[in-house]
C-alpha cells in the first residue's frame, strides 16, 4: 500500500508575544486587527496555570527553585 497525502496552506496568525518586566508577566496576541492583552503580577501564592487573551492559549509557570527566582513558562496553544 502507498499514497500520498499533500497539505498546503499558511500560518496565518502569529504567536503570543509574552515578556517579564518587574514581577509581571505581559502577554499580547494579534487577532483580527486587534492587539489583546493580559497583565499577571508574579506573587509566590499565584495560580500557576492560566489562560491567555481571548483563550488563545494556556500558560504554566513550574518554578525551579525554593525561592521561586528561577522559573519555566510554558505556553500551549488551544
Amino acid at each position: 500500500m502507498g499514497g500520498t497525502i499533500t497539505f498546503s496552506g499558511a500560518i496565518v496568525e502569529s504567536p503570543c508575544d509574552t515578556s517579564f518586566s518587574d514581577q509581571t508577566i505581559t502577554t499580547r496576541c494579534y487577532r483580527n486587527g486587534e492587539t489583546l492583552t493580559q497583565r499577571q503580577t508574579l506573587s509566590r501564592n499565584m495560580s500557576l496555570t492560566s489562560r491567555l487573551p481571548n483563550q488563545l492559549a494556556s500558560s504554566n509557570l513550574e518554578w525551579l527553585n525554593p525561592q521561586r527566582s528561577l522559573g519555566i513558562l510554558t505556553v500551549t496553544y488551544l
